[in-house]
C-alpha cells in the first residue's frame, strides 16, 4: 500500500475484506454497502481517543508496523513530511513493538510527521500492554495522538485509506 502511494500516489484501502464473512460480517456488509453503494463514509468514520493534542491534518502512510517497517531504507518508504502516520498490529508484545517504534524515531521519522494515529494492537492488548507503548510514544515525540480500537485486524475493524487527506 505505501509502495504503491511513494511510487505513483495511488491510494489503498487498509481494510480486510474477510471481515465480510466474519463474526461482525452482517454490520461490515451493511457499512460496505452504504459506503461504496450510497455515498456514505460508514467504513471510514472511526471513533478515536486523543492522547495529545486535539486537531491533526495530512495525508494517510503507514499500516500494520512491521510490515511498513519493511519499507524503511528503500525508495518505497514514504516521506512522513506532513503526514498522518496510521499504525497497528496484530502480533507483537511490548518489547518488539517498543523496538519498532525505537526505529522509527531513530531515522527521526516523528520530527517530520503532522500526527500519529494508533491502531489496535491485538496481542500487545490482550496481554494489556499498550500502556507500555503509549508512555514510549508520547517520551518519543511531540506530535498529535490519537487512538482508535476500530481499525486493525478485528473482526469489527473500519476501513483507512492510505494515500488519502484526513483531518481529526
Amino acid at each position: 500500500m505505501n509502495a504503491l502511494y511513494t511510487k505513483s500516489n495511488s491510494k489503498s484501502y487498509h481494510y480486510q475484506i474477510m471481515n465480510l464473512v466474519s463474526s461482525d460480517g452482517a454490520e461490515q456488509q451493511a457499512a460496505f454497502y452504504r459506503t461504496f453503494f450510497e455515498g456514505h463514509n460508514d467504513l471510514y468514520d472511526f471513533e478515536y481517543l486523543w492522547i495529545r493534542g486535539n486537531q491533526m491534518s495530512g495525508i494517510v502512510i503507514g499500516g500494520n508496523i512491521r510490515c511498513f517497517m519493511k519499507l524503511a531504507g528503500t525508495s518505497y518508504f514514504p516521506d512522513p513530511s506532513n503526514k498522518i502516520l496510521f499504525l497497528e498490529s496484530l502480533s507483537g508484545r511490548a518489547n518488539k513493538i517498543v523496538s519498532l517504534f525505537a526505529q522509527l524515531q531513530q531515522v527521526k521519522y516523528f520530527d517530520k510527521c503532522a500526527g500519529l494515529i494508533l491502531g489496535s494492537f491485538t496481542e500487545l492488548e490482550s496481554y494489556n500492554e499498550f500502556s507500555i507503548v503509549e508512555a514510549y510514544v508520547k517520551e518519543i515525540s511531540r506530535i498529535p495522538i490519537v487512538k482508535t480500537s476500530e481499525i486493525g485486524h478485528g473482526s469489527n475493524s473500519k476501513c483507512i485509506i492510505i494515500g488519502e487527506n484526513i483531518t481529526l
